[in-house]
């Protein structure tokens, strides 16, 4: 008989205790375990854009492109960078070594492109775009209806949404598919020459008519106010009648450029029974557990179902769960 034997036959209450106390820890572990579709993994890649509007991709690749090239070059562990120069827009692929701190580097991204700003174009708007699986959602809802699109995405967005993203885990709720418009500005060459004014200038003048800068807090009593300087434009009428200086003095933009409401071409399209749906995808946080949230957005779908059913009946919606 060995002497581990010996102890443990001297001391069976304590060792019984012991072995009693590993089962009930190991049993409550495993119950709180977390249950994840995928193990959380960090691309060694980071996306930079670099929005410049009414910009060429020449002038983009020479002003933008390049002057973010130098700056993500130096940033230690990246070991290769490379940019897309497009009408507007920079894109600028980060790659670093497998196996360094991904939140270290990616910050160092961020200063670096932080850094580089200010010798950029004032116009130009940076981010940084990085991805993981915890990006991938954990559910995906088809949202069918007999009503058109875009009056269905208006309920999904007004009820199924804030309903979604009060659940406690979910990051984030996002709706696609839905049919959405944007203004059209399409300016006319023969029409600016005639007014001796620039194309870059117009642009100008209707991102600053058109936008809306914070301009601090008013109290009163226990009621706090949000002050706003300028005023934003919401109908064509609106967006025609802006006026842009030229040497002659100031026209209105429908006198150099056409402006009219036109439909954003679709990028993705969803279908529920070979019906048009939109498609809304719930993102959780890191530290939820996937199936937990999977449960709890099944326990509120009938809910929201009958919240679509206060709709006229040839209006009624269906939530289904893929």
């Amino acid at each position: 008989m060995t002497s581990l034997t010996r102890l443990s036959l001297a001391n069976r209450v304590i060792v019984g205790l012991a072995t009693i106390a590993i089962i009930v820890f190991g049993v409550l572990a495993t119950f709180n375990l977390k249950q994840e579709l995928l193990p959380s993994i960090q691309v060694p890649t980071a996306i930079v854009t670099a929005n410049y509007p009414g910009v060429s991709p020449q002038i983009i690749a020479d002003d933008v492109s390049k002057s973010l090239e130098r700056a993500l070059t130096g940033v230690s562990g990246v070991t290769k960078v490379q940019s897309t120069s497009s009408n507007g827009t920079a894109t600028i692929t980060v790659e670093w070594e497998y196996g360094l701190d991904p939140d270290k580097v990616v910050a160092d991204i961020r200063n670096a492109v932080d850094g580089i700003k200010p010798t950029l174009p004032d116009q130009v708007e940076t981010d940084v775009i990085t991805g993981r699986t915890d990006d991938i959602p954990v559910l995906l809802l088809a949202v069918a209806s007999d009503a058109p699109l875009d009056q269905a995405g208006r309920r999904v967005e007004d009820i199924a949404v804030p309903e979604l993203s009060g659940i406690d885990g979910v990051r984030s709720v996002t709706v696609t598919g839905e049919n959405t418009t944007q203004l059209l500005v399409t300016l006319r060459p023969s029409d600016l020459r005639k007014h001796d004014v620039a194309a870059q200038a117009v642009t100008q003048v209707v991102q600053g008519q058109a936008t809306v800068t914070p301009a601090g807090s008013s109290f009163d009593k226990n009621l706090e106010l949000a002050v706003e300087v300028g005023t934003s434009a919401n109908t064509v009428k609106q967006f025609r009648a802006m006026q842009v200086p030229t040497p002659d003095g100031p026209v209105p933009l429908s006198a150099v450029a056409d402006v009219k409401v036109d439909s954003i071409e679709s990028t993705s399209i969803a279908r529920a029974d070979g019906r048009p749906a939109l498609s809304v995808a719930v993102l959780k946080d890191i530290d939820a557990d996937a199936v937990e949230i999977s449960h709890a957005v099944a326990a509120t779908i009938p809910a929201s179902n009958r919240s679509w059913a206060t709709t006229p009946p040839s209006r009624q919606s269906s939530i289904k769960r893929h």
